[in-house]
Order: C-alpha cells, then sequence, then structure tokens
C-alpha cells in the first residue's frame, strides 16, 4: 500500500470515527436524555415555547402539590400556544411569567437564577421536550446552582423533524461550548 493511500484510509477513517461519534452522541442525547421523576421542588420553570403539553405538565405538577412557585418563559403569540391560560388564571401558588432577554434558553437560564437568588429557591425543576433536556440542563447548571431536575415532553417528531432537531442541537451544543458562563 503506498503512502498516499495509507493517508486517504487513515483520514477516511478518522472521519468516520468522529461522524460515528457524533451520531451516538445525538441518539443518547437526543431521543434518550436523562429525565428526573417529579419531586417536590421550589419552582417549576416552563422553557419556551410555553406549549400547551408543557404547560399541562407544570400545571399537574402544581395541582399535585409538587412545588408553590411557576416561572413560564413566555414569547411571541407564535412561539406560545396560550401563556394567558396560566399566567392569568387565578391559582393556589405564585406564578411569575416573563419574556426573558435574550429568548434563549441561556435567558430562560439567567431569569431563573436571578428568581432563585431573590427567593431564596435551592432546588427547581425544569420542563422542555425530549431533544432538548441534556443541553438545557448544562446551560441551567452554569445560572442555577441549586438541585435540579428536568423533565421532559415527548412530542411526536416526524423523522423530518428528527433530521431538523439533530442538526439543530448539535449545532447548539457547539454554541454552548463557545460561550461557558452564564
Amino acid at each position: 500500500m503506498s503512502r498516499r493511500s495509507k493517508r486517504l484510509l487513515v483520514t477516511v477513517v478518522a472521519v468516520a470515527t468522529v461522524l460515528s461519534l457524533v451520531v451516538a452522541f445525538a441518539v443518547a442525547n437526543l431521543a434518550y436524555p436523562q429525565t428526573g421523576r417529579p419531586e417536590r421542588t421550589d419552582v417549576v420553570l416552563v422553557l419556551g415555547p410555553a406549549t400547551s403539553d408543557r404547560i399541562a405538565l407544570a400545571e399537574s405538577l402544581m395541582k399535585k402539590g409538587l412545588s408553590s412557585n411557576l416561572l413560564v418563559s413566555v414569547g411571541s403569540s407564535k412561539t406560545t400556544d396560550d401563556p394567558d391560560r396560566i399566567c392569568s388564571k387565578k391559582v393556589s401558588y405564585m406564578v411569575y411569567c416573563a419574556v426573558p432577554d435574550p429568548f434563549t434558553t441561556q435567558g430562560e437560564a439567567r431569569w431563573l437564577g436571578r428568581m432563585a437568588q431573590e427567593h431564596g429557591w435551592k432546588s427547581a425543576t425544569v420542563i422542555t421536550f425530549k431533544p432538548h433536556i441534556t443541553r438545557a440542563r448544562i446551560i441551567v447548571q452554569r445560572c442555577f446552582s441549586g438541585e435540579l431536575d428536568m423533565l421532559a415532553i415527548t412530542t411526536p417528531l416526524s423523522l423530518i423533524d428528527w433530521m431538523y432537531q439533530f442538526a439543530y442541537q448539535n449545532a447548539a451544543y457547539v454554541k454552548v461550548a463557545l460561550t461557558p458562563g452564564c
């Protein structure tokens, strides 16, 4: 085998190995992320968009008495199903609704961190959708030092949606790596 052929073979094997690792990482973290079980925490945070399934899970936790504080990240009406359903509803727990600045996971994590400091919260449950769990955990842990439980909504995704999430979430991991800190 010529020297050039050996280099080509090493390059092909290296690229195949890297691609295999990326796919394995993505499958593990997008399709099968580590999530918790609902337990008592000081606050529940619904990451945006505040879709009806995320709000329903949050309301279920609140009705079970698993928290007395609810944060709802609301954005434009295009990204939120019906935040007023929970934001203006009379309930037995505190509800805080805001559009974090910026309206990103990092902005939401900063908001949680500020609110936790202000209110003395030491534990939080964060609700988002399955492909976002692992990345959201990394970002929230940078801004919130308390005990953290992540819950996933399992929204059915088509093959095209999974492909989009694969590309989007993996690109977003690069951003997470390049922007450390809260």
